[in-house]
């Protein structure tokens, strides 16, 4: 508490806040931060590593997994929003946050345990994005958007946490023989604003500002977590008692990259039956509106295509793996929009999509291009 508290009053907690957010004056005019982008995991750990640096003490993290409510620990102290940008919920210049936070565990607990069932970085960080955007979104106010979120100090609790299930998955993969730092395009890639010496004074993030730096956290950033276990299980006894999957499903959900604020729900359907599938929420940029969003051309560009799990759901309503499903978007916060697609990946094979009647991949844009279409 002391030490965040003196980060505040010096100004530099504010500073570094603007890393992730509004003001967008470092960035060329946008967030520093990516989401929805393999970037993703990799900035959200140096960024921890760096308010960690700020405040001369180890972050804490929660496990919204196992606790409901907000920890306690620095509740108590206002937050403030740096100049230029500003709140959701308050008209003065510090973070509010809804007091009636939803924290589902258990749905959560569901998700991450999808993520780390996954055995390639970018199906771990997409898997990973749906939690990580339910929370901010279940805490309201400045922690839903882009913008303000990381002026709240419980958006560090949240991301330590996240950091911890990315060091998890890390020894999933050493265990199953996969340990290498992956193979993505962004891998030399510097990491903005931290490789720029007219915003950060920090040394150890200055230096080691690349993709491939994050992996390796232990050896750059002189830390690691002392006690890894993800639903009381070590990452060993998590791989013997969920083994893979013959074959993943998924509902494949076709989102603008900025979108408002919200949740998407779906069902999934066969033979005319539907039941709730799930849902996922959007966290994006702060705007009171979203210029020409409902008519932008479907692209990788603007758009992304978000997968969703649902292998469980089909083994729960005792469909078969291989049912002719369909899955309905029920609420969406952008019009005109594709309806969702059925994935379906067969152990280590290519994912196969299913286009829906009436569809042609064609109305996907480019969004499919990695996909094997089913005939």
């Amino acid at each position: 508490m002391s030490a965040l508290q003196s980060s505040i009053q010096s100004g530099e907690y504010q500073n570094v806040g603007n890393y992730h957010g509004a003001p967008a004056s470092l960035c060329g005019g946008q967030p520093c931060c990516p989401h929805g982008a393999n970037g993703f995991l990799p900035w959200h750990r140096l960024f921890m590593v760096h308010m960690e640096e700020e405040l001369g003490h180890a972050l804490p993290y929660w496990d919204w997994t196992e606790e409901g409510k907000v920890p306690p620990l620095w509740e108590s102290i206002k937050a403030p929003i740096q100049k230029g940008a500003f709140g959701r919920c308050s008209s003065d210049s510090f973070t509010r946050r809804d007091p009636r936070a939803q924290v589902d565990t258990d749905q959560l607990k569901a998700r991450v345990e999808v993520a780390l069932m996954e055995e390639t970085f970018e199906d771990f960080s997409e898997e990973l994005t749906i939690p990580h955007n339910q929370l901010h979104f279940g805490m309201g106010c400045d922690m839903r958007v882009i913008d303000t979120a990381a002026y709240d100090p419980l958006f560090y609790l949240h991301h330590s946490y996240i950091d911890y299930v990315f060091a998890f998955w890390q020894e999933l993969q050493r265990l199953r023989g996969h340990d290498k730092v992956p193979a993505i395009q962004e891998l030399a890639d510097p990491l903005p604003p931290f490789n720029n010496r007219r915003y950060n004074n920090k040394s150890i993030t200055l230096q080691n500002n690349r993709v491939r730096d994050t992996f390796e956290y232990t050896a750059k950033y002189c830390y690691k977590y002392q006690d890894l276990k993800f639903d009381s299980l070590t990452p060993a006894q998590f791989l013997r008692i969920h083994s893979p999957v013959p074959m993943h499903i998924f509902i494949g959900i076709v989102v603008p990259k900025i979108m408002p604020n919200g949740y998407i729900t779906f069902d999934l359907c066969l033979a005319g039956r539907c039941v709730r599938a799930g849902k996922v929420a959007s966290f994006g940029i702060a705007a009171t509106t979203i210029i020409n969003i409902d008519s932008q051309e479907i692209n990788s560009r603007s758009h992304k295509l978000m997968k969703y799990d649902v292998t469980d759901l089909v083994a729960e309503q005792n469909w078969k793996a291989d049912d002719n499903l369909e899955a309905v978007r029920t609420s969406s916060l952008v019009a005109n929009l594709p309806k969702p697609v059925i994935i379906r990946r067969l152990g280590d094979k290519p994912h196969v999509v299913e286009v829906p009647q009436g569809k042609t991949p064609a109305d996907y844009g480019d969004l499919l291009d990695s996909y094997s279409i089913s005939a």
